[in-house]
């Protein structure tokens, strides 16, 4: 999941920080323009705006309104009072968090926003035998856990999300990675191919298709699964995900 913190302060580092460390890549912009600029090439789960800095949550929310990009978008501060949460509501904010504070608490808030935003308050997706929990971070075929590691999952989570539609690469690669210190793209070719193989054993093919000269698309409709080996392959793989 992609966070974008707009703030001036020196402090945004911190925050980006303390996100990656419960699981969320984040980065951050000393302006909205800048973030603005961001989620026109590359895809933003959320943003977080600094509430200190007078009218940014307004105009936060009239940037990604008005342009029509459903990005969620988050106030915080040291310590958000009544007027302070009221004003950003009525500005339009998904939601305000107090930060400094619990982070698990606050990246549990932001997984929730972004649900909702996507039409899944529940977290729940189906597709063909395979179910997906957001929540808990698993997956089923055929109502048998099956293992992934900590990337592929992510990797595997931001496609159910966006279901039938083609992702470059890049979009991919700064997804799982962030835009800094990210390795080559071809990661991500190697990525797909183990998920691949992981499905093939389970019996499901088709899921995932390449996209000549453009990316990767998770299809449901292309998605086929042969019930009886997969009965036998299952019963052999790891129970339990990474």
């Amino acid at each position: 999941m992609q966070v974008a913190i707009a703030s001036p302060t020196a402090t945004a580092n911190k925050m980006v920080a303390d996100l990656q460390k419960v699981g969320l890549h984040a980065q951050d912009f000393a302006s909205l323009s800048d973030v603005s600029e961001l989620t026109m090439s590359f895809a933003v789960d959320l943003v977080l705006v600094d509430g200190a800095v007078a009218g940014a949550v307004e105009k936060a929310v009239r940037t990604f309104r008005s342009s029509r990009r459903n990005v969620p978008v988050m106030a915080f501060c040291a310590r958000p009072d009544r007027a302070f949460s009221l004003t950003c509501f009525s500005a339009g904010a998904d939601d305000v968090v107090a930060w400094p504070g619990d982070m698990e608490i606050i990246a549990a808030r932001i997984r929730s926003v972004v649900r909702r935003c996507r039409g899944a308050e529940t977290g729940a997706f189906r597709i063909g035998p395979l179910s997906f929990d957001m929540i808990r971070r698993s997956l089923l075929i055929d109502n048998r856990p099956l293992s992934l590691t900590s990337k592929e999952y992510d990797l595997l989570e931001y496609m159910v999300t966006r279901k039938n539609t083609i992702l470059t690469k890049d979009v991919l690669l700064n997804q799982l990675y962030g835009a800094r210190d990210a390795p080559d793209s071809r990661i991500i070719d190697v990525f797909v191919c183990k998920l691949r193989k992981k499905f093939a054993l389970a019996g499901v093919h088709g899921l995932i298709e390449t996209v000549r000269g453009a990316g990767y698309r998770l299809s449901e409709h292309g998605c086929r699964f042969a019930v009886q080996s997969a009965m036998k392959r299952l019963s052999a793989m790891p129970s339990v995900a990474a």
